[in-house]
Formats: C-alpha cells, sequence, structure tokens
C-alpha cells in the first residue's frame, strides 16, 4: 500500500501483524513544484492496487540497491508518486463541481497544444467568464491558465514514455514553443531534463 499525506495532517497506523514501512518526507520546494505542474497536494492519497504502488515498491529497491543510477531514479519515481498523489485531488472534483465546471475542464483537456481563450471556453460552457474563472479556481485551487500549462506538462511527460518520438514533436503536440521551452519548463519543475527523464524510464524497463 502506498499513501500520501498532505503537510499538517496528523496521522497514525494501527496493525493487526507486524509490518515494514518506508517513510519519505519531502520538502517545500517539492510541494511547491507538484503545485505549480500538476495540482495541489492538499489531500491524503491512498493507493492499494493501482500502478503507482508498483513505483513505491521500486523506489524502496533503489533506497537499498544504491548505486550510480539510484540517484535518479529515486528522483524520477517520487515525481511520479507525488504526481499520482496530486491527480487524486482532480479526480475529487467531480463529486462537487457543477457539470458545466467539468466540460470546461474536459475540454481544456481535449485541445492541449492548441490555442483557446477564457472568453471561448465560457461561452461553450453558457456562462459569464467572470463567473468561470472564480468557480474554476474555487473547485481546482488554480487559474485556467494554470490548469492549462500543467496538463500540457503532464501531457509532455506521459507522451516522453514513448522513446522513440522525437522530443521536438512532444513538445510541438503538448504546446510548447520549441524543444528548448520544454526541456527549461521540465528541467525547472522535475530537476531533470527529458532526455535524463528518458534515461530512467528506459532503465526501469530494462529492469
Amino acid at each position: 500500500m502506498l499513501v500520501f499525506h498532505p503537510p499538517g495532517e496528523s496521522h497514525a497506523e494501527e496493525h493487526d501483524s507486524d509490518v515494514a514501512t518506508l517513510n519519505v518526507e519531502v520538502s517545500g520546494s517539492w510541494l511547491r513544484r507538484i503545485a505549480e505542474s500538476v495540482a495541489p497536494l492538499d489531500q491524503p492519497a491512498e493507493f492499494a492496487s493501482d500502478a503507482i504502488v508498483t513505483s513505491g515498491l521500486q523506489l524502496l529497491q533503489e533506497f537499498k540497491r544504491n548505486d550510480t543510477d539510484s540517484a535518479l531514479a529515486i528522483e524520477a519515481l517520487t515525481w511520479e508518486i507525488l504526481a499520482a498523489s496530486a491527480n487524486t485531488r482532480l479526480r475529487l472534483v467531480d463529486a462537487h463541481a457543477p457539470r458545466w465546471l467539468r466540460d470546461a475542464r474536459d475540454r481544456l483537456d481535449a485541445y492541449i497544444g492548441e490555442p483557446t481563450s477564457l472568453r471561448t471556453i465560457a461561452a461553450d460552457a453558457g456562462v459569464h467568464p467572470v463567473h468561470l474563472a472564480a468557480t474554476f479556481r474555487r473547485f481546482l485551487g488554480c487559474s485556467v491558465g494554470e490548469y492549462a500549462r500543467r496538463r500540457r506538462f503532464e501531457y509532455a511527460r506521459r507522451e516522453l514514455a514513448d522513446l522513440e518520438r522525437p522530443l521536438s514533436d512532444v513538445a510541438a503536440e503538448a504546446g510548447f514553443a520549441d524543444q528548448s521551452h520544454l526541456t527549461r519548463t521540465f528541467k525547472r519543475l522535475t530537476g531533470m531534463t527529458p532526455k535524463q527523464y528518458r534515461t530512467f524510464l528506459a532503465f526501469k524497463t530494462r529492469r
């Protein structure tokens, strides 16, 4: 099982039998980077059968292995786990947000990389742009522009898993100005360049 607790949340564990745990505490800078690129980490998250649990097991293995590649592997795995935890916040939105807001969010998700405007999105949703902007921030914790930027980054990160795709193609489809723009953004948010991230993915696949 993999569990994320947001900063400041009190928690305790009770088990009927002996267990082993790996506790990882992340710094505020990591939390700010995740909030900027995916979503705020302000909700607890728990994974029991999700694929991200495998990343947690791999993280434990890398701590034990501690070879020349472990630092990169640990950094990338930590990023994947935090991103998955942040995405649970977006799933929680569906239970409470008005239908038109979910449709507006889906539109942003569907048109990653294509230019649009707040006025266009609001018109499609049938609401005033000011009402859209205020409701969007209330439920998703960020502006429409911030959300679009985060989804663009997440799309690029997923596409990087196809190791044969040119970085320039990934950058163009995700809506970045060029490959250099993608590289600068990826480095700023994850501490790795896209090429370094791909090195980790290839290494993980071989194992």
